[in-house]
């Protein structure tokens, strides 16, 4: 797993809820996570699945946690 770009994508979201950033600089983060999230949607969806997919995903994904 690349640490550096969830790295780099968890720095993001920090400073999107930054009380110190104005509009500008937020607005600009949010639509860069918006062209990231979109990219990650369309490969996902052309992914196949794979056997102990659900089970991962239910165990690391779906479980409620606060971020």
């Amino acid at each position: 797993m690349n640490r550096h770009l969830l790295h780099e994508v968890e720095m993001m979201g920090i400073e999107l809820c930054s009380p110190y950033n104005d509009g500008f600089t937020t607005w600009d983060i949010k639509k860069q996570l918006y062209l990231i999230q979109d990219r990650i949607n369309k490969i996902m969806e052309r992914a196949p699945s794979h056997v102990g997919e659900q089970k991962w995903l239910d165990e690391n994904i779906n479980k409620k946690e606060e971020l």
